[in-house]
């Protein structure tokens, strides 16, 4: 938009901006995007803006747009301000209209999160890179709404929307790294967000072409990630999920 590109991180889902586009920004559309918090200060310096479009987006607010700016104006429920107390570490209330600290040892990576549900705990150095091993039928249905039980290696019982459940074809595989390393490796791994099939705790993927589990040439092995157990979880590979585009595998690399 005019001298400026916004752009969403894959993992955080958080909304940025780079470049100056004070005066050459007039209409942003971000629309069918899964933004759910905007760092800071990324809606300063664009005194031109008049329109900005966020239809499907999970914010809770948008922070820091001008009165003037508005606001999802072509769609019947449009997405509030946020109050002036909105900052890193809180989310917003829908209900009170209001933002609210995260539990202690939690955060937000940006500002206007809807729910207490996006309050992050921190990665540690034990933080469980592996995933659940998965018996050959689940367990009973202890889960609410349309989740499936998934046994883990711990003994307890993980419930995961039935859209993102693993796939027979690679129920037994595991991913043996952290975020950090996911985040040391972009070069080799692919990683995105889940988009409109995001749930609370279920906002991202990351693929990898070179798993063993991957036997077809120029296929990836893809994983969603479960923020409140900090687990990778097998999901399909991408020639089914065709998430992972225009990308070149890293065994085909010179």
């Amino acid at each position: 938009c005019g001298g400026c590109t916004f752009w969403i991180d894959g993992f955080s889902l958080v909304l940025s901006k780079t470049g100056n586009c004070e005066t050459s920004c007039t209409s942003l559309w971000l629309m069918g995007m899964a933004i759910t918090a905007v760092a800071n200060g990324t809606f300063d310096d664009i005194g031109s803006l008049q329109d900005l479009s966020l239809w499907g987006s999970t914010l809770g607010c948008v922070p820091g747009v001008a009165v003037s700016v508005s606001i999802n104006r072509y769609w019947t429920t449009p997405t509030p301000r946020c109050p002036s107390n909105c900052t890193v570490n809180t989310y917003y209330m829908p209900s009170e209209e209001i933002c609210m600290d995260c539990p202690d040892n939690s955060y937000t990576l940006g500002i206007g999160s809807n729910g207490i549900g996006n309050c992050t705990s921190p990665l540690t150095a034990n933080s469980n890179a592996l995933s659940p091993i998965l018996t050959t039928t689940p367990s009973p249905n202890v889960c609410l709404d349309d989740d499936l039980p998934l046994p883990s290696t711990s003994g307890g019982t993980m419930c995961i929307p039935r859209h993102i459940y693993p796939s027979p074809k690679v129920k037994t595989c595991v991913f043996g790294k952290t975020w950090k390393d996911v985040m040391g490796d972009r070069d080799l791994l692919a990683t995105g967000g889940l988009g409109k099939k995001q749930r609370a705790e279920w906002k991202v993927w990351v693929c990898d072409a070179a798993h063993p589990c991957v036997e077809r040439k120029g296929d990836w092995l893809c994983f969603t990630y479960s923020e409140r157990h900090e687990v990778f979880v097998p999901w399909d590979f991408n020639s089914a999920l065709r998430i992972v585009r225009n990308a070149t595998s890293p065994r085909e690399r010179v």
